[in-house]
């Protein structure tokens, strides 16, 4: 029997969701020109197909796999799964992300959930018994944006690294790791769980190690136990192998071309293009470096201060080393499927519309695309934020309303008259409604004066209502103050929780670990709702 209780709201009325994923996830009209849809038997049917996968990329699979996990001195992962990455049996559900300081905001933790879960239940159905399917962590690792992974935010306090050099982010050096381990530790404190999870902390982010390998180590000390296998594409076989993408982009260009097509596509279905891609969609890659590449107007390639003088000189050198070239948002996805092959793919929801929209680059790259299905979504609120809401009498149908609908909401529930301005004047204008129409049978001129007093009236009204609203907030001034504190703890800086909180500011006082336990074992995954999570117990950061 857990401790802890759920309750499940449509992702629709959050109005935190884009009309583009939902009615993708809700199967509407139109989204039928993609190969496949967002369910088990979906994923199931795609597996399937899946039975020849080239036994050269297998391997090289297979082999970065072990390159990465030969660092870890007790890997919480079964060697066993490890090893099921070279069988022909083997199918991936892959979720991907940077990585990023201390495992980042907590949608991070969802999308390692999901693909658990997911595998979890693929692995239970009865029409798969012959396949084994392998929850898959892509680490972007080649990404360069400094400012995205360098920092998050526990307890309200946001903590920072700064590493001494730029480049792919996976390959930069943890120098000083107590520049944001010192203010992680004043943050959470000296309870028994912060006193563990800070040392889990010191022991994944090392002083000397890449921060790919801090991810590493970080991500399976929570779900290397229920089989996550962490992989990165930025290695040199891996990037030969999938040499035929590189010559498609640099002797043809298609991929701009294509995502423009896919984008196109969108804005005629009535939304927008999610990216905007470039005439060149690769980075030249170096030792603290990452360079658009770009063709100039006269046939030559530049990636900063390289050149190359026509495409035959800058292929001779990507034949060479093409570990040197990195793909962008729009290649990335292409590149990470033409190695995994995956039959499904569980993102965010920026991931599932530029996804949607690089469908032609697929089609285009004669890479298969896999069933796109979005992440799961949760909320946290622990026992004193439950207590507060009720004692605020504060209804879970008015949790995503905006932090001015709170208070106006309780307002409303304080008036003795139990009548808001609003009701007020729309009661007056019915009944000036009758009088003009009443004014006007006996003589039409009346109907405007009618009216042009109901304009009168309406403004002192609006003047009175302002005066009692002023009135019944500083009545009521402690009581909005902790519902506008309860609100900032859902939705800090106006957006959903899981895109702000760093999950250590809720396990790290979980001394049942309950969002952990639900997390790695219970999560029902796919699902169109987002999850209330209710701690049994009040968290140190109430």
């Amino acid at each position: 029997m857990h401790s802890y209780s759920i309750s499940q709201h449509p992702l629709r009325q959050t109005g935190a969701f884009s009309p583009l994923v939902l009615d993708y996830l809700e199967g509407k009209a139109g989204f039928d020109i993609f190969p496949n849809t967002p369910d088990v038997e979906s994923i199931l049917r795609v597996a399937r197909l899946q039975t020849e996968w080239d036994e050269v990329i297998r391997r090289k699979v297979y082999d970065r796999v072990m390159q990465l996990y030969s660092v870890l001195e007790h890997p919480q992962i079964d060697p066993i799964q490890l090893e099921r990455i070279g069988q022909a049996s083997t199918r991936f559900v892959v979720t991907a992300h940077q990585p990023i300081l201390l495992g980042g905001p907590l949608y991070v933790l969802y999308k390692l959930s999901s693909v658990v879960a997911l595998a979890k239940r693929l692995n239970k159905h009865p029409d798969a018994r012959d396949l084994h399917f392998v929850p898959l962590y892509w680490v972007g690792d080649e990404d360069h944006d400094l400012e995205e992974i360098g920092h998050c935010h526990v307890l309200g306090k946001k903590i920072v690294w700064t590493p001494g050099k730029s480049g792919a982010t996976g390959r930069l050096v943890i120098e000083e790791p107590e520049e944001f381990l010192s203010p992680l530790q004043e943050i959470l404190g000296n309870r028994s769980e912060a006193v563990r999870w800070m040392a889990l902390a010191r022991d994944c982010y090392r002083k000397g190690i890449t921060l790919l390998e801090a991810t590493l180590r970080w991500t399976d000390t929570l779900f290397g136990s229920v089989g996550l296998v962490v992989f990165s594409g930025d290695d040199p076989q891996l990037k030969r192998a999938a040499i035929r993408l590189w010559e498609q982009e640099i002797h043809g260009r298609f991929s701009e071309k294509a995502a423009l097509r896919g984008g196109e596509k969108l804005v005629e279905m009535g939304y927008h293009a999610q990216i905007s891609p470039r005439e060149i969609n690769l980075f030249w890659i170096e030792e603290g470096s990452r360079q658009r590449l770009v063709r100039t107007p006269q046939g030559k390639w530049q990636a900063g201060e390289k050149t190359w003088p026509d495409d035959r000189s800058l292929w001779q050198q990507v034949q060479t080393e093409p570990e040197k070239l990195s793909p962008n948002v729009v290649l990335r996805s292409v590149y990470q499927e033409f190695l995994l092959r995956s039959s499904a793919f569980v993102g965010g929801p920026a991931e599932v519309a530029y996804w949607l929209q690089l469908y032609p680059v697929f089609q285009q790259a004669g890479v298969e695309f896999p069933p796109v299905l979005l992440r799961a979504s949760l909320m946290l609120m622990d026992a004193s934020m439950q207590n507060r809401l009720k004692q605020l009498a504060m209804k879970e149908v008015n949790l995503f309303r905006s932090k001015e609908d709170w208070v106006r909401i309780y307002l409303d529930q304080q008036s003795e008259v139990g009548l808001s301005g609003q009701e007020v004047l729309e009661s007056i204008r019915k009944g000036y409604s009758r009088l003009s129409q009443e004014a006007a049978s006996v003589d039409p001129s009346l109907k405007s004066f009618v009216l042009a007093e109901l304009n009168k009236l309406e403004k002192s009204i609006e003047v009175i209502a302002l005066r009692v609203l002023k009135a019944r907030k500083q009545k009521n001034e402690v009581s909005i103050r902790r519902l506008q504190q309860l609100h900032e703890r859902l939705f800090p800086c106006g957006q959903l929780q899981e895109r702000h909180d760093n999950f250590l500011g809720w396990v790290a006082s979980d001394p049942k670990e309950e969002l952990l336990d639900f997390c790695r074992n219970f999560m029902d995954f796919p699902t169109h709702d987002l999850s209330l999570f209710r701690f049994s117990a009040s968290l140190n950061d109430s």
